[in-house]
């Protein structure tokens, strides 16, 4: 990550038009040039989300059950790279975006890396395929939404990654109630979002995760949280699986949305149910274990709890171990 001037700035135009979210007529991806720089810097942090969606879905037991996907908006490709790395019965991959510098790179890398993969540009005609969505909402105005809307119809599963912002969260939340299809994660229900009642207008589905441990010794990475005023012990994401295909899911499980508060004796936790959202607490001296973990900064996932009021009387992690203290 030894980049210029020059660079940096690009980087940081970039960043900032991201941020803004609006909604974009036109690539800015101006080279193969600055696609690969942004896949050399911000796209990695994409891939961390990717990373911790992945994880979700596979503690719940799920992949996509398709032979091909469409990456729509596919850019670098980063999550085309993940999708693979992380399912390779996949045999197709399609990738679509506005630019063709983008379209060229994310090609080129992809065949690279998995080359007995079949890489084509455009969406797939007849056969079932599994829809990645990256980091798009922002930059929807109302006739890409249309034809968002038209390509969503034609898939059989979805896997959407946005950032963690209020904004973006609520955005995705109100394609999860239009689409009505089954929900795989984050939602253990299919329920109306508890997010959209009016007394927790306040909240929104969002979750952490951190970067990999070596980063945080990396003076590149270092470097990188300086130029581009990123805070690098986190990165928020919020997302949305979804597959047609799927008819029973597990009842009476919850999931963890949000920040964990911990406290001296306590830990103060949000739960997302078929009931709606749930401020619970988790008392020290009844779950030590747990709380020794949340206080390390261990997140849950999928949890199974009972409440005596609003203070958790029964505990179990359903998808994920607690670490070793």
């Amino acid at each position: 990550m030894n980049l210029s001037g020059h660079q940096w700035q690009k980087l940081r135009k970039l960043r900032q038009f991201f941020l803004n979210a609006q909604p974009n007529r036109e690539t800015y991806w101006d080279s193969e040039q600055t696609v690969e720089l942004y896949d050399q810097t911000l796209a990695i942090r994409i891939g961390w989300r990717w990373d911790a969606v992945i994880s979700q879905l596979r503690a719940q037991h799920w992949h996509p059950p398709e032979k091909l996907f469409l990456d729509w908006g596919c850019g670098s490709g980063i999550a085309s790279r993940k999708i693979l790395d992380a399912f390779p019965s996949f045999e197709g991959a399609h990738l679509a975006d506005l630019s063709p510098h983008a379209e060229r790179y994310a090609g080129k890398t992809l065949r690279s890396k998995f080359p007995s993969v079949s890489v084509c540009t455009g969406v797939p005609e007849g056969e079932p395929f599994c829809l990645l969505l990256s980091h798009v909402l922002g930059e929807l105005d109302d006739k890409s939404e249309e034809l968002l809307a038209s390509i969503v119809a034609r898939a059989s599963s979805l896997i959407w990654v946005e950032g963690g912002s209020a904004v973006l969260s609520k955005r995705l939340v109100l394609w999860r109630e239009k689409l009505g299809w089954p929900v795989i994660a984050p939602c253990t229900h299919r329920q109306p979002c508890g997010t959209l009642a009016p007394e927790n207008h306040l909240h929104w589905c969002h979750f952490f995760t951190r970067p990999p441990a070596e980063t945080f010794m990396s003076a590149e990475w270092a470097e990188f949280a300086k130029q581009l005023e990123i805070d690098h012990r986190t990165v928020a994401f919020s997302y949305l699986a979804l597959d047609r295909a799927v008819t029973n899911r597990p009842a009476g499980l919850a999931r963890s949305i949000g920040s964990t508060r911990v406290y001296k004796a306590s830990a103060k936790l949000q739960l997302c149910d078929a009931d709606g959202l749930h401020d619970v607490e988790l008392m020290k001296r009844d779950f030590p274990e747990v709380w020794r973990a949340l206080k390390k900064g261990w997140s849950p996932d999928v949890v199974k709890v009972e409440t005596n009021g609003n203070r958790i009387s029964q505990w179990s992690e359903l998808s994920a171990d607690i670490p070793d203290q």
